[in-house]
């Protein structure tokens, strides 16, 4: 199931665009889930209410109090990582919008269908393979993501789990090792210790005990994990 926000505050482009997209998935056979705004106001009300983060987000730029730049970068600190299309009827936002990294800027009046259509394939491609490297969690009953290769390493204390993100961010949640550890097979986070896991990828120096992050961060490596841990560095490095 793809979850689609749409927001715009014009109740005809809503409408189009939303039996446009309905035309498209049931002519590629996709299942889709399609919720409309009139508001960036509204959209962020229903995301605390209905508990459900959206794969693709179409946003009108102008709109009421917050417009569709500022609705994205809200989106985007609140760690929303769905594929964003601006839907604008001004080009001069363009530039202004790399700050949120959208999947596309499409124009209004020079869009055609097919242009659309080609653009919402490409995005569900994009989606599907970052699906493929997202680490999933749950915070007070609302779902989040965050790509894999943003982890540096993730730390166990009982039943907190702690992440360490590149960008230097610490999220904590509640889970198991085992419910991470299933997440992440054929990724490259490895288990190095009871409690920690790291990403390969961020790996600078190899010590008796411990390993050292690109970011200065001291790992503990336990004893058992020394062979596994080793060998599967090889396998990364040489892939």
């Amino acid at each position: 199931m793809i979850t689609i926000f749409l927001c715009d505050d014009d109740a005809s482009i809503r409408t189009h665009y939303q039996e446009l997209l309905q035309e498209i998935a049931s002519k590629h056979q996709l299942y889709i889930s399609i919720t409309t705004f009139d508001s960036a106001e509204e959209l962020f009300f229903m995301l605390e209410d209905i508990k459900i983060l959206p794969d693709i987000v179409y946003l009108d730029i102008q709109m009421g109090a917050m417009n569709g730049l500022e609705a994205a970068a809200k989106l985007r600190e609140m760690g929303v990582q769905a594929e964003i299309i601006f839907l604008s009827n001004l080009k001069e936002y363009v530039f202004d919008s790399f700050d949120v990294m959208p999947a596309n800027y499409l124009l209004k009046y020079a869009t055609t269908n097919d242009r659309f259509e080609a653009v919402f394939l490409k995005t569900i491609e994009n989606l599907t393979i970052t699906r493929e490297q997202l680490f999933r969690y749950d915070i007070k009953g609302l779902s989040h993501t965050l790509i894999i290769s943003d982890i540096m390493y993730l730390e166990v204390k009982k039943r907190i789990i702690i992440i360490k993100t590149r960008q230097g961010q610490h999220i904590e949640f509640y889970s198991t090792i085992t419910d991470v550890e299933q997440q992440i097979q054929g990724s490259p986070l490895v288990r190095v210790q009871r409690s920690f896991i790291v990403n390969m990828t961020y790996i600078k120096t190899f010590g008796k005990s411990e390993i050292e992050l690109l970011d200065g961060s001291l790992v503990p490596v336990g004893r058992t994990y020394q062979n596994v841990l080793e060998n599967r560095f090889v396998e990364f490095i040489n892939r």
